[in-house]
């Protein structure tokens, strides 16, 4: 039975690591991987000023090579895409958006008017439009009425805040919460704590994670450079500059009086880390991988859970299943819970891989947590828990029971079993 992690999942900060990729070959007898772990890709541990040692900035050239001259990719088929995005809902759930305060999740009204017409549709004053960010459920609208705030005149010279700290710090939460994450989301969340850090506000943690996670996503395929973006977004937030300062020269990096523009300085934590290593791994470089795995390296920090399973992503997509089970085992010895969605990327990783028997089994046991199976024999249920444990040393708990995501997982597993016949 699995060893159940008693402290929070998502606050744990026991020295742990991940897979050593290294370890970790292809099932159709290719060379080993470079190691992802343990390798210093950092180069000299340069020192920036303000930012706490074991914060380095990224070698450029490693990098720049991947771009320039990348290694091949595993052959992946345009639906080697999982049908349900459970990493990055994950991520989304977790509690480092439990910073956000209450006062940001007021009950909503709704943004329209007795007649049905948006209120955006009739002049409105600063105050109003206020009242709009601090109560309306839907991002497009208050993002409407932020760049109405923000084409209004000042009242009277230097008067006050263009818009105060909490209806930004509100629209960033709307924002954060928008799925999916497009190009046009990262530039507004962009846009948003670049004036919040512009006008001193503060840039909270969990922002900074929201924006690294929009900058590395946004296009259908992941690539270098996407993670390159999400890097830069990491730089501006250890070097307390403006965000998308490392993109350019741009006038956020300027406060409101024309000075240099320095904020309080962030610590990243392991959701930086793990955001930065899922977004490697979707690109499916190596040299990429192996430069976000060894920044959670060198923090000094302890993967958690979702680490974890950002690598099991990595790995079947990649076709190496003996990364997968090597996963599996490093969860379990650091004490940390499959979990269903781990359950789920199972299915997933053995069905892609050409392990069906293995996908179905596991199918099979969730379904009989929900719906038991009376049969007795040689091939009962008895005999297929017996089989997932003695094959994968894979131990599914009682109480877990399939869910939506489990039967798309079931049905692309069970259409590459049995195709259609031409």
């Amino acid at each position: 039975m699995l060893q159940t992690n008693k402290s929070s999942l998502f606050g744990d900060v026991r020295r742990g690591s991940l897979v050593d990729v290294a370890s970790v070959g292809d099932e159709a007898g290719c060379p080993r991987s470079q190691a992802l772990l343990g390798a210093d890709v950092l180069g000299s541990r340069r020192g920036v000023a303000g930012i706490p040692s074991g914060h380095h900035m990224h070698r450029k050239s490693d990098l720049d090579d991947a771009v320039e001259n990348p290694s091949p990719s595993p052959v992946v088929q345009p639906n080697d895409e999982d049908p349900a995005e459970w990493l990055d809902a994950k991520l989304l759930a977790t509690e480092q958006y439990a910073e956000v305060e209450e006062s940001y999740l007021e009950t909503s009204i709704p943004g329209t008017t007795a007649d049905g017409a948006s209120v955006l549709d009739k002049p409105l004053d600063r105050r109003s439009l206020h009242e709009i960010i601090a109560t309306t459920n839907s991002s497009a609208e208050a993002w409407d009425a932020y760049e109405m705030l923000l084409s209004l005149p000042r009242d009277g010279a230097g008067a006050g805040l263009p818009i105060p700290f909490r209806y930004m710090h509100r629209l960033a939460h709307l924002l954060v919460a928008t799925k999916p994450r497009t190009r046009a989301l990262f530039l507004r969340l962009l846009s948003v704590l670049s004036h919040l850090h512009q006008w001193g506000g503060r840039v909270r943690l969990w922002q900074w994670n929201a924006l690294i996670d929009c900058a590395g996503k946004g296009w259908r395929k992941t690539r270098v450079e996407d993670f390159k973006s999400a890097l830069d977004v990491y730089h501006d937030m250890i070097s307390r500059s403006a965000p998308g300062s490392a993109f350019s020269e741009n006038e956020f990096a300027q406060s409101s009086d024309g000075q240099s523009a320095v904020g309080e300085f962030a610590e990243p934590d392991i959701f930086t880390y793990t955001t930065l290593v899922n977004i490697a791994g979707r690109t499916l470089n190596q040299a990429t991988l192996r430069h976000a795995t060894t920044m959670l390296n060198a923090s000094g920090l302890s993967p958690n859970r979702i680490t974890h399973l950002s690598l099991i992503r990595y790995f079947t997509r990649a076709r190496q299943l003996s990364g997968v089970r090597a996963t599996l085992s490093k969860m379990k010895e650091q004490g940390f819970e499959i979990g269903l969605d781990g359950f789920n990327a199972c299915i997933w990783a053995y069905g892609r891989n050409g392990r069906l028997e293995v996908a179905s089994t596991i199918y099979r046991v969730l379904r009989h947590n929900l719906l038991p199976e009376t049969n007795t024999g040689e091939d009962d249920i008895n005999a297929a828990i017996e089989y997932l444990y003695a094959s994968e040393d894979i131990t599914i708990p009682e109480t877990l029971t399939p869910n939506a995501v489990t039967g798309l997982y079931a049905i692309d597993f069970r259409a590459q079993r049995y195709p259609h016949p031409t």
